[in-house]
């Protein structure tokens, strides 16, 4: 029962809450540096990389990849918290803007940035565990 019934809630309400914190995160970082660049969505997709790296190391090097806890906290409040969807469509309109430099440096520092930071959370777990 609690598989088919309590988990997809427990997925929907992290996921809720991982979403107001990607919100609140977001809008704060955005206007404390004001400038166009997402850099907002950037810090979120850094550190959403970072902890899904460091939890995924978490659960695996306690066999509980299949847990309850795990899904529910990757899937249901990293998966609310990152915003690549955000970030591709923000770069979207840096491309549309004519801002293609903009648009490359958002891709490359993205992308670059968040595989460092899961490698990041991934090694720091091992050390730590």
């Amino acid at each position: 029962m609690y598989d088919s019934v309590k988990a997809p809630l427990l997925v929907a309400g992290l996921g809720a809450a991982g979403s107001v914190c990607r919100y609140g995160v977001s809008v704060a970082i955005q206007r404390m540096f004001n400038t166009k660049m997402p850099i907002g969505t950037f810090v979120v997709n850094v550190v959403g990389s970072l902890l899904i790296g460091a939890a995924m190391s978490y659960f695996a090097q306690r066999g509980a990849l299949d847990s309850r806890a795990r899904i529910a906290v990757t899937v249901g409040f990293l998966g609310g918290f990152t915003t690549y969807s955000s970030f591709s469509f923000e770069t979207w309109v840096l491309f549309e803007e004519k801002l293609y430099a903009r648009a490359a440096v958002n891709v490359l520092a993205t992308v670059v940035s968040c595989f460092a930071a899961c490698a990041l959370g991934v090694l720091a777990v091992r050390k730590l565990g």
